[in-house]
């Protein structure tokens, strides 16, 4: 399926590129592409020796430092308190309780699990959901959450997690991580729901010399809801510590139902950044465009400092198709521009493997 899209991707590309350009001769084009490529291997062999003759003729800036852009991404979007009404909040109290008294629920470490609707695993945990059908309280709960807080998709698959009493109870806790698993759709909105004790989640900056947030604890209210967005997960990891006392008496413990849009498609996901000549690429279903089989989205960068690095977060491959903008005569002052540009894309590269690993 990898080649697959990654060769669609390609024919695409192509057939776009070649669309844009008028014929023209191309003997002199090939002479001249054959001498920059040997310009390139020299470029390269200079690079691997500082002290060349090479380095000292051609004076230029310092490389760029790799730091990431500004992290625009809160932890929490949004929070919501008294998110169901009465009656809900009591049929989907019900149904947890029946579940766990009913042995539904599979333990792990600091909790226990139980899914419903399409399959989503993570690290550590291979179980596969009891339905693929979502129980209908679940599924009121869904409609009123995404209603409320104005998902951008209807999340197709729920994951509850029961944590035991926390009152001297360690093992009760859920370790730091993030919700960054391929087949969650990359402009989706990550929903829980907390109904039980109050617990307190917290939010750990992934990056060295990110900006801390002063959100980097928020107590969880029962029947309230919390929102993520799936580009926040490559800013910061959240987790629930096992250290906390419980707010409720007699303590009951706490569910949380976590609500995600998933799509196995979506593994080979794909997300092209280019200039005109990829304006034609069109995804998802119909004539013209990739097909529901190649996910994704083209955004456009008309130089390479244009590029984006946060763009391509959640998506599992990212193409780049730019740069002749910037080698156009009119834009290029001397050879050492040139080896500036290298320097920006391999920086922008660099942005994007730390954020879309």
């Amino acid at each position: 399926d990898y080649s697959k899209n990654i060769q669609a991707v390609s024919d695409a590309i192509s057939s776009a590129v070649s669309n844009s350009i008028p014929t023209v001769e191309i003997s002199s084009l090939e002479a001249r592409l054959s001498q920059l490529s040997e310009e390139i291997h020299s470029f390269q062999k200079s690079r691997n020796h500082p002290a060349s003759t090479h380095d000292a003729a051609v004076k230029r800036e310092s490389k760029p430092s790799v730091a990431l852009p500004k992290c625009i991404q809160p932890p929490i979007k949004d929070y919501q308190v008294d998110i169901l009404d009465e009656e809900l909040l009591d049929e989907v109290s019900r149904f947890l309780t029946e579940c766990k008294e009913s042995g539904k629920f599979s333990q792990m470490n600091g909790r226990a699990v139980l899914k419903y609707g399409e399959s989503y695993n993570y690290s550590g945990d291979s179980n596969a959901p009891s339905s693929a059908a979502i129980p209908p309280v679940l599924t009121a709960a869904i409609d009123r959450v995404t209603s409320q807080c104005k998902l951008t998709h209807r999340p197709n698959s729920v994951l509850i997690n029961y944590f035991p009493p926390s009152s001297g109870a360690e093992e009760s806790m859920l370790p730091f991580h993030c919700d960054d698993e391929p087949e969650i759709l990359a402009d989706s909105d990550i929903a829980t729901i907390s109904i039980g004790e109050v617990r307190k989640i917290s939010f750990m900056p992934i990056h060295e010399g990110q900006t801390p947030t002063k959100n980097t604890e928020m107590s969880l209210e029962s029947n309230s809801v919390y929102i993520m967005t799936r580009s926040s997960q490559a800013w910061f990891k959240h987790g629930i510590k096992a250290t906390q006392q419980t707010k409720v008496t007699p303590s009951i413990g706490r569910y949380s139902i976590t609500l995600r849009t998933v799509d196995k498609k979506f593994r080979r996901s794909t997300i092209i950044l280019g200039d005109s000549n990829t304006k034609t690429i069109k995804f998802g279903s119909g004539v013209g465009t990739m097909g529901q089989s190649f996910p994704g989205e083209r955004v456009k960068a008309g130089k390479v400092g244009l590029i984006d690095p946060c763009h391509c977060i959640g998506y599992s491959n990212a193409v780049i198709v730019c740069g002749t903008n910037d080698l156009r005569v009119d834009n290029l002052r001397g050879e050492n521009a040139i080896y500036q540009l290298v320097d920006i894309l391999r920086m922008k590269i660099e942005q994007i493997k730390k954020l879309s690993p």
